[in-house]
């Protein structure tokens, strides 16, 4: 059995049954925070001329979101980790798209 298969059975049947729960319910929350956190920040880098755009964008924030969880998921050293695209390099790129059409 390879490493990354020992470590993908650990994190699925790892804990116990009294920490689903919890789990579950912080796993939802984070989930929809991080979804409307993705469509608001399409929505700020298609604004103007790039509007039109804006349906495609969002479906490329949530896209890369969820590769980047699961790279984070399988790869990452610590098992809680919340990753999320940060708004920093939004704000920046918006400015650039603006600039660009």
């Amino acid at each position: 059995m390879s490493a990354l298969t020992k470590k993908i059975q650990d994190r699925l049947w790892g804990p116990s049954i009294q920490n689903l729960l919890p789990g579950l319910s912080a796993g939802l929350v984070i989930g929809l925070l991080s979804i409307f956190t993705n469509i608001s920040f399409a929505a700020i880098l298609f604004s103007g001329e790039l509007s039109g755009f804006v349906a495609r964008g969002i479906g490329l924030m949530l896209l890369g979101a969820v590769f980047s969880a699961l790279v984070g998921i399988f790869f990452g050293t610590f098992s809680a980790n919340v990753i999320e695209p940060q708004d920093g390099p939004v704000a920046v790129l918006s400015v650039i798209s603006v600039a660009i059409a």
